[in-house]
């Protein structure tokens, strides 16, 4: 017994040390122990809520989930008539004086899968862009220069882009033949369309990406730079076809 209340005598001497040992000392300043440095060293959250390295990490985006992935590149009249175009160069436009029999088509084109000629004060096309045509304008006296004009008529009409898909002419042969079977065809070709002497293009015919303003997206075919340049054609049959 004697022992027993020897033990709890120690125990709450102890205890009643380790209290003692948090109060303020003499000149008011408190001791340190193991509680206060780990509150000392921890970050104060910022004035959002959200602490100094979170709030880092969304500032730098370095996160998944603050980058998501880039859209697809909307899908137009035009883009579709330059898959078109693609898809048939890669077939057909190969340099061979005489072309497989599927290819006694024209080739596919803006103008002439997505071309339509209107009054110019129709109202239903007032906001379509015009197709552009390369032309040499007189400036002055004696300077000339080449400008990208809107394609127009002396009766009063204009030609027109359509805008989307569903105004693309499928009617054509051209047109239809080569049109992108599905989503996945259509971004494999557009993604690639450099390899086919092609540049993209936004909805007005205009080539993105480029120094000047210009409308000939379709650039110049097979030997633009003397030398072929297209894809080897793939396995199975002809896409297209």
């Amino acid at each position: 017994m004697a022992l027993k209340s020897f033990v709890l005598g120690v125990l709450l001497f102890i205890a009643v040390g380790v209290c003692d040992s948090a109060k303020p000392i003499p000149n008011g300043n408190p001791s340190v122990t193991m509680v206060t440095a780990v509150r000392r060293v921890a970050l104060r959250p910022t004035s959002t809520g959200i602490s100094p390295v979170a709030k880092a990490t969304l500032d730098n985006n370095v996160t998944a989930e603050s980058s998501p992935p880039l859209p697809d590149p909307p899908r137009t009249c035009v883009r579709e008539a330059l898959v078109a175009l693609a898809n048939w160069r890669l077939h057909c436009d190969r340099g061979s004086f005489i072309p497989p029999y599927k290819c006694w088509t024209r080739a596919p084109s803006i103008e002439r899968c997505c071309g339509k000629w209107v009054d110019e004060d129709d109202q239903n096309y007032k906001g379509y862009p015009s197709v552009r045509i390369s032309k040499e304008v007189q400036t002055g006296e004696t300077s000339w220069e080449w400008q990208w004009i809107p394609q127009v008529d002396n009766k009063g009409h204009r030609e027109v882009i359509l805008q989307t898909v569903d105004e693309y002419h499928s009617d054509k042969t051209e047109c239809q033949r080569w049109r992108a079977e599905d989503r996945k065809e259509f971004m494999a070709f557009l993604q690639n369309l450099d390899d086919y002497g092609i540049y993209d293009a936004d909805n007005t015919g205009k080539v993105l990406d480029s120094t000047v303003p210009r409308y000939n997206p379709e650039g110049g075919g097979y030997y633009d730079d003397g030398n072929p340049k297209y894809p080897s054609l793939p396995d199975g049959p002809p896409i297209g076809w």
